[in-house]
Protein backbone atom coordinates (compact mmCIF):
# COMPACT_ATOMS: atom_id res chain seq x y z
CA UNK A 1 0.00 0.00 0.00
CA UNK A 2 2.85 2.42 1.08
CA UNK A 3 4.76 1.97 -2.64
CA UNK A 4 2.30 2.61 -4.54
CA UNK A 5 1.33 5.68 -2.60
CA UNK A 6 4.72 6.59 -2.89
CA UNK A 7 5.40 6.09 -6.49
CA UNK A 8 2.03 7.71 -6.96
CA UNK A 9 3.85 10.81 -4.68
CA UNK A 10 6.72 10.84 -6.79
CA UNK A 11 5.24 11.04 -10.17
CA UNK A 12 2.79 14.21 -9.00
CA UNK A 13 6.57 15.99 -7.36
CA UNK A 14 8.44 15.22 -10.58
CA UNK A 15 5.11 16.50 -13.44
CA UNK A 16 4.60 19.68 -11.17
CA UNK A 17 8.72 20.13 -11.79
CA UNK A 18 8.00 19.67 -14.87
CA UNK A 19 4.93 22.09 -15.26
CA UNK A 20 6.87 24.45 -13.33
CA UNK A 21 10.25 24.83 -14.92
CA UNK A 22 8.05 24.87 -18.54
CA UNK A 23 6.70 27.97 -17.19
CA UNK A 24 9.28 29.39 -15.67
CA UNK A 25 11.22 29.15 -18.60
CA UNK A 26 8.57 30.58 -20.81
CA UNK A 27 8.06 33.58 -18.75
CA UNK A 28 11.79 34.19 -17.90
CA UNK A 29 11.34 34.55 -22.21
CA UNK A 30 8.94 36.35 -22.73
CA UNK A 31 9.50 40.90 -23.09
CA UNK A 32 9.28 42.64 -19.52
CA UNK A 33 7.56 45.57 -19.13
CA UNK A 34 7.30 48.63 -21.03
CA UNK A 35 9.77 50.90 -20.49
CA UNK A 36 12.21 48.55 -18.82
CA UNK A 37 15.59 48.81 -20.27
CA UNK A 38 17.44 45.51 -19.14
CA UNK A 39 21.27 46.28 -18.55
CA UNK A 40 22.37 43.19 -16.81
CA UNK A 41 21.03 39.60 -16.23
CA UNK A 42 21.64 37.52 -13.97
CA UNK A 43 20.13 33.39 -14.08
CA UNK A 44 20.48 31.15 -11.66
CA UNK A 45 18.38 27.37 -11.09
CA UNK A 46 15.99 28.95 -8.83
CA UNK A 47 15.60 32.40 -10.29
CA UNK A 48 16.64 35.31 -12.62
CA UNK A 49 16.98 38.64 -11.70
CA UNK A 50 16.75 41.86 -14.65
CA UNK A 51 18.60 45.10 -13.64
CA UNK A 52 17.38 48.31 -15.53
CA UNK A 53 20.54 50.48 -14.52
CA UNK A 54 19.02 53.42 -16.56
CA UNK A 55 15.09 53.75 -14.71
CA UNK A 56 16.60 52.09 -11.24
CA UNK A 57 14.72 49.51 -11.25
CA UNK A 58 15.05 44.93 -10.21
CA UNK A 59 13.12 42.35 -12.05
CA UNK A 60 13.00 38.95 -10.42
CA UNK A 61 10.90 35.27 -11.47
CA UNK A 62 11.50 32.54 -9.26
CA UNK A 63 11.12 29.22 -10.48
CA UNK A 64 8.53 28.48 -6.87
CA UNK A 65 6.45 31.26 -8.31
CA UNK A 66 7.00 31.58 -11.82
CA UNK A 67 3.72 33.25 -12.84
CA UNK A 68 4.55 36.56 -11.61
CA UNK A 69 7.59 38.92 -12.62
CA UNK A 70 7.86 41.39 -9.55
CA UNK A 71 9.62 44.70 -9.87
CA UNK A 72 11.71 46.09 -6.84
CA UNK A 73 12.73 49.88 -7.30
CA UNK A 74 16.64 49.89 -6.29
CA UNK A 75 16.06 52.42 -3.59
CA UNK A 76 14.14 50.19 -1.96
CA UNK A 77 16.76 47.97 -1.48
CA UNK A 78 18.91 48.70 1.81
CA UNK A 79 21.24 45.92 1.68
CA UNK A 80 22.10 43.47 -0.78
CA UNK A 81 24.96 40.55 0.24
CA UNK A 82 26.06 36.85 -0.73
CA UNK A 83 26.33 34.29 1.86
CA UNK A 84 27.76 30.20 1.55
CA UNK A 85 26.00 28.14 3.87
CA UNK A 86 28.70 25.02 5.12
CA UNK A 87 26.75 23.11 7.46
CA UNK A 88 26.81 19.75 6.55
CA UNK A 89 25.32 17.74 8.93
CA UNK A 90 26.95 17.87 11.90
CA UNK A 91 30.25 18.56 10.16
CA UNK A 92 31.27 21.90 9.08
CA UNK A 93 33.61 22.00 6.07
CA UNK A 94 34.91 24.94 3.93
CA UNK A 95 35.95 23.27 0.68
CA UNK A 96 32.04 22.03 0.36
CA UNK A 97 28.71 23.97 0.85
CA UNK A 98 24.92 22.85 0.86
CA UNK A 99 23.61 26.75 -0.33
CA UNK A 100 24.70 29.69 -2.02
CA UNK A 101 22.41 32.28 -1.27
CA UNK A 102 21.78 36.03 -2.03
CA UNK A 103 20.64 38.08 0.60
CA UNK A 104 18.76 41.62 0.39
CA UNK A 105 16.81 43.43 2.76
CA UNK A 106 14.23 45.26 0.66
CA UNK A 107 12.29 47.67 2.86
CA UNK A 108 13.55 46.58 6.77
CA UNK A 109 12.68 42.78 5.27
CA UNK A 110 15.38 40.56 5.38
CA UNK A 111 14.85 38.17 2.34
CA UNK A 112 17.48 34.95 1.55
CA UNK A 113 17.38 33.78 -2.09
CA UNK A 114 18.96 30.20 -2.63
CA UNK A 115 20.73 30.57 -5.89
CA UNK A 116 22.63 27.29 -5.21
CA UNK A 117 21.35 24.03 -3.25
CA UNK A 118 23.30 21.17 -2.63
CA UNK A 119 20.54 18.19 -3.04
CA UNK A 120 21.90 16.22 -0.27
CA UNK A 121 25.24 15.74 1.65
CA UNK A 122 26.54 13.56 -1.29
CA UNK A 123 25.45 16.34 -3.87
CA UNK A 124 27.53 18.88 -2.47
CA UNK A 125 29.02 21.88 -4.31
CA UNK A 126 32.48 22.33 -4.65
CA UNK A 127 33.65 25.74 -3.48
CA UNK A 128 37.10 24.76 -4.89
CA UNK A 129 35.38 24.49 -8.34
CA UNK A 130 31.48 25.48 -9.46
CA UNK A 131 31.14 26.95 -6.09
CA UNK A 132 33.98 29.31 -7.15
CA UNK A 133 32.18 30.31 -10.13
CA UNK A 134 29.09 31.10 -8.34
CA UNK A 135 29.87 32.51 -5.98
CA UNK A 136 31.85 35.16 -8.08
CA UNK A 137 28.64 35.59 -10.29
CA UNK A 138 26.52 36.69 -7.47
CA UNK A 139 29.12 38.95 -5.56
CA UNK A 140 28.72 40.18 -9.31
CA UNK A 141 25.58 40.87 -9.31
CA UNK A 142 25.90 42.36 -6.04
CA UNK A 143 28.54 44.95 -6.73
CA UNK A 144 26.55 45.86 -9.80
CA UNK A 145 23.51 45.94 -7.84
CA UNK A 146 24.86 48.12 -4.84
CA UNK A 147 26.99 50.50 -8.12
CA UNK A 148 23.12 51.28 -9.86
CA UNK A 149 21.45 51.81 -6.49
CA UNK A 150 24.49 54.57 -5.20
CA UNK A 151 24.54 56.25 -9.15
CA UNK A 152 20.31 56.31 -8.50
CA UNK A 153 20.82 57.75 -5.53
CA UNK A 154 23.73 60.65 -6.41
CA UNK A 155 21.52 61.44 -9.44
CA UNK A 156 18.09 62.44 -7.28
CA UNK A 157 20.59 63.95 -4.49
CA UNK A 158 21.71 66.10 -7.60
CA UNK A 159 18.51 66.78 -9.00
CA UNK A 160 16.69 67.73 -5.12
CA UNK A 161 19.80 69.85 -4.18
CA UNK A 162 21.57 70.68 -7.49
CA UNK A 163 24.67 69.30 -5.19
CA UNK A 164 27.00 66.32 -6.41
CA UNK A 165 27.83 64.11 -3.11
Amino acid sequence: MIVPLAIAYLCYFFCLMLVLQIIYSSVRNKKQKDFFVCSYTYDTKTCTFWLDGINGELAVLFISNPFKLQYIPVSDIDFVSVSVDYELGHKKDRAYACRINIVMQIKGKRYKIPIAIGASKYMIIRMAGNGKLILEEAEKFADILLNVKEEKRKARLLQETGKYD
